[in-house]
């Protein structure tokens, strides 16, 4: 299955950065063909690594709430600004999060809680480990889920390309903001598949 994944984010990375190089003359692309610089502007998407088994389970959370094969993440970065923000970043995520055994690239993202100091990066990926597997839990943890688990294959995958390409535009412009303001957390809800 780590095979499968893997040449799947490997045709939505390429779809993703020949746009960005059809819009962009200016824009240059990484010799591992895994970024594209645009300015002080980055977007890339790292290789896919595999997951452990049963990585989003811990000695809190304890039985994990779905099956990750492979994860990677999506970032537009930039140089830090006065505010302390560079850039976001999600988390990308070979699993079958809404549906037993029906494996998928979704994508999510990931904040601190409240009463922890911002980070430069923000939402930010988190890999499936702990840290997630609280964040995804009915705990109050340091971490929480900043979005819902999206596919990014099929129908969604030119949304998601639109919206990371209009990130990459606004970094370039130097008007990417740190989010105003994130999802707050329903702690009567955990993360459960659809």
């Amino acid at each position: 299955m780590f095979e499968s994944a893997e040449q799947h984010i490997e045709r939505i990375r390429a779809s993703m950065l020949t746009r960005v190089a059809d819009l962009a003359i200016h824009a240059r692309m990484n010799s591992a063909g895994t970024a594209v610089t645009l300015r002080d502007a980055t977007l890339s998407i790292p290789e896919a690594e595999p997951a452990a088994a049963g990585a989003l389970g811990s000695p809190r959370v304890q039985r994990a709430p779905f099956d990750v094969v492979a994860h990677t993440s999506v970032e537009v970065r930039t140089p830090i600004d006065r505010f302390g923000y560079s850039g976001r970043s999600h988390s990308l995520w070979f699993c079958d999060a809404r549906k037993a055994g029906e494996y998928r690239w979704y994508e999510t993202a990931f904040m601190l809680s409240p009463g922890y100091r911002r980070p430069e990066c923000e939402p930010f990926a988190l890999p499936p480990a702990e840290d997630a597997a609280g964040a995804l839990s009915v705990l109050f943890e340091r971490c929480e889920a900043a979005l819902p688990f999206s596919p990014i294959e099929g129908a969604g995958l030119g949304a998601f390309i639109d919206k990371w390409l209009n990130y990459l535009a606004d970094a370039a412009e130097g008007n990417m903001r740190r989010p105003a303001k994130l999802p707050e957390r329903d702690p009567k809800k955990s993360w459960r598949r659809h």
